[in-house]
């Protein structure tokens, strides 16, 4: 079953950007993911929360499929230069 990993984030500072767009978009390739939608200005429709300066959903063949590239030993120095600029959401659901 598809499964989607949807990230929001408020970028603090933009300068990590370039390279990790450049090196995480091959890496969830790798796992069978691909990006469906990404932002950097979403708007809102409901509720009081301010709108994040960049969503994305990325959609992968299934659960097992999302969780290995989560997990992937790749992944971790990515996570931590978004997390040196940005402070971020992470959510995995299951498509229908």
């Amino acid at each position: 079953m598809t499964a989607y990993c949807i990230f929001d984030a408020e970028i603090t500072d933009e300068s990590w950007l370039p390279e990790y767009v450049a090196r995480i978009t091959p890496l969830y390739e790798r796992h069978g993911g691909q990006c469906i939608a990404r932002s950097r200005n979403p708007i809102q429709l409901e509720g009081d929360r301010k709108p994040p300066s960049l969503l994305s959903i990325i959609e992968f063949p299934s659960h097992e499929a999302a969780m290995a590239w989560y997990n992937d030993p790749e992944f971790a120095p990515l996570l931590k230069m978004r997390r040196s600029g940005s402070v971020a959401n992470g959510f995995l659901i299951q498509g229908d």
